[in-house]
């Protein structure tokens, strides 16, 4: 639903995460392809910045020796392995091999990056408390502009005064906007893919927006998702450059999630078992379908009720995603649901849970990390719920709720 606020707590764990780039680009995790083996040094992250490719072709694709342009140059869409744009991909017919003593040419660096600079970057509201304050939250949930400028300027040079990126300074270039200029997330998404090709080039973006995503993709850019990421497995293939040091894969998410319960003892035979989750998501409904259910099934358990809550397509909607909310609580109760589990980004469980108490409907509720500001509620709507996490910055303060 909405940019949880379980994303903009005060720990910028996303952008620490910055600090691992000399050794995390070629193993982001089990979700990304392999690591590309680097020609020249074996440095992974070098590999990246001058990205030279030697891999068999099927045959019939080519032969020894022959320079093809990459699917980023011809437009194609972005190369499928490495982690930047390599304008020249050098391929082998059959089982050959390329020869060790002739000279390797040395591609063209990716966007962002210069023989002195390594350009990151990440897009932050200015007026994302306001907004907070407007949906229910308390003052000082998301970091200010200036809260958010320290830290990444303190990150920034801790990596230069430890001598940059392979000798290269960082330099971390924050665009500070309003999220109410724009009717739409749409709309937000394309400003920000515009802002960040052809006006500022990065070679890494941290934002964790599936058309940016796809924009610095197609651009040969690198993707930085944070620990909130909502990528599922099937999404990490599509985006072969997406880095995701500190979260896992929603498809892991999900496994965690019933099996953890599982194995604290949430769950009985017989139990009726409701699942809040976001609708209106191919991604979502691939989990769901594909791991929660069956998980679940394992165990002899199935699910009496779903509510997949229509993600938003902006701010605008917000009345709308709560009416739903009360709507599908209400419904819970008439079915005597006496389990609730969410798999969403903390939106959904944190109205879910309010709207449940207002009508005096008590359910056990089973979390996870991703749920956020959902642990926020006060001890006693939570007695008897449990929760699996990954993340003890955001999970040892906000699950002193929890039994």
């Amino acid at each position: 639903m909405l940019k949880s606020a379980a994303q903009v707590l005060r720990v910028p764990i996303a952008a620490a995460s910055i600090l691992i780039l000399p050794t995390g680009c070629s193993s982001t995790a089990q979700e990304l392809p392999g690591p590309v083996a680097a020609v020249e040094t074996g440095d992974a992250l070098d590999t990246a910045l001058h990205p030279v490719r030697h891999r068999p072709l099927e045959v019939g694709q080519g032969s020894a020796g022959e320079s093809k342009l990459s699917s980023v140059q011809r437009g194609e869409g972005a190369p499928t392995t490495g982690l930047a744009t390599a304008q020249h991909e050098f391929v082998t017919g059959g089982d050959a091999v390329p020869d060790a003593d002739a000279p390797v040419e040395r591609a063209p660096m990716g966007p962002g990056v210069t023989r002195e600079t390594v350009t990151v970057a990440d897009a932050y509201p200015k007026d994302l408390d306001e907004l907070f304050s407007t949906a229910g939250y308390e003052d000082g949930v998301a970091m200010t502009p200036q809260e958010w400028s320290i830290a990444t300027q303190a990150i920034t040079d801790a990596i230069n005064s430890s001598g940059g990126i392979l000798g290269r300074r960082l330099i971390w270039h924050t665009r500070y906007y309003n999220m109410s200029d724009y009717t739409t997330f749409e709309e937000e998404e394309r400003s920000h893919c515009t802002y960040f090709t052809e006006e500022r080039e990065v070679f890494v973006m941290r934002i964790g927006s599936d058309a940016v995503t796809a924009c610095i993709e197609r651009k040969g850019g690198v993707s930085l998702l944070g620990a909130f990421s909502l990528f599922d497995n099937h999404l990490f293939r599509e985006y072969p450059h997406v880095v995701s040091p500190g979260g896992i894969s929603l498809d892991r998410h999900a496994a965690l999630l019933v099996n953890g319960l599982h194995a604290q003892g949430f769950f009985q035979r017989g139990d009726r078992i409701g699942l809040v989750t976001i609708g209106g998501d191919p991604r979502f409904d691939r989990v769901v379908d594909g791991i929660i259910e069956p998980a679940l099934e394992r165990f002899g358990l199935t699910l009496t009720a779903e509510a997949r809550i229509q993600k938003l397509k902006g701010l605008y909607e917000i009345p709308r995603a709560e009416a739903d909310i009360r709507r599908e609580a209400l419904r819970f109760k008439s079915l005597d649901i006496e389990k609730v589990i969410f798999l969403d980004n903390g939106e959904p469980s944190t109205h879910f849970i309010v709207a449940a108490e207002e009508q005096n409907y008590r359910p056990r509720f089973g979390f996870s990390s991703l749920s956020g500001g959902a642990y926020e509620r006060p001890a006693g709507l939570l007695e008897g719920s449990m929760a699996v996490g990954w993340l003890p910055t955001q999970d040892t303060d906000l699950t002193r709720g929890l039994r």
